[in-house]
């Protein structure tokens, strides 16, 4: 029974540390003409208009986020922008996976006839509530890796990047395929 014991649990320790993923530690987000970290793309959506444009991406704002009325800072259809601060949860992996708090972003999206544009930025790191950075927040992303507090490793920290963009990217495709179907189903 001893010997089945000890097996099983060299057998996890082995299987934990082998499951090791593949990060690059020079992984970097996209950078603005300032550098700092910035998504931002103008889509085409051909017949639709701006009021049109609006409505959906509110809805799919309502539907994206938990919170969409907490997400939302500023909405003006007249003026054709809404503007939302988010959040991404992010973890790092020693043995096993760890909360290592919060990336804090900007959402912009404005709105013309026939396009839209959306800007995703201001990304900072916030520790609050996480055992793993002890609360401490490490600062913009733009940072190849926080100085103070010295809370990551440079792969740790390549790696909440790699999080962020995966899932910025899921967002921006979430949000392409809102704004060019038409809601406005028969039922």
């Amino acid at each position: 029974m001893k010997k089945l014991i000890l097996l099983l649990i060299v057998s996890m320790i082995t299987f934990l540390g082998s499951s090791k993923e593949t990060v690059d530690p020079n992984f970097n987000l996209p950078r603005n003409d300032e550098g700092k970290v910035e998504y931002k793309e103008v889509i085409e959506v051909p017949g639709v208009s701006k009021d049109e444009l609006y409505l959906r991406a509110w809805e799919w704002l309502s539907k994206t986020f938990i919170s969409s009325k907490n997400v939302i800072q500023m909405k003006d259809q007249e003026g054709g922008i809404i503007v939302g601060n988010a959040t991404i949860q992010v973890s790092v992996k020693r043995v096993m996976m760890f909360p290592a708090g919060w990336i804090n972003y900007t959402l912009t999206l404005n709105f013309k006839d026939g396009r839209y544009r959306c800007v995703i930025n201001s990304f900072v790191h916030d520790g609050t509530g996480s055992e793993f950075s002890n609360g401490a927040s490490a600062g913009p992303l733009t940072k190849d890796i926080p100085r103070k507090p010295k809370i990551f490793s440079k792969k740790e920290w390549a790696r909440i990047k790699m999080q962020v963009d995966e899932e910025i990217n899921k967002l921006i495709e979430s949000m392409k395929a809102a704004m060019i179907s038409d809601s406005d189903d028969e039922w």
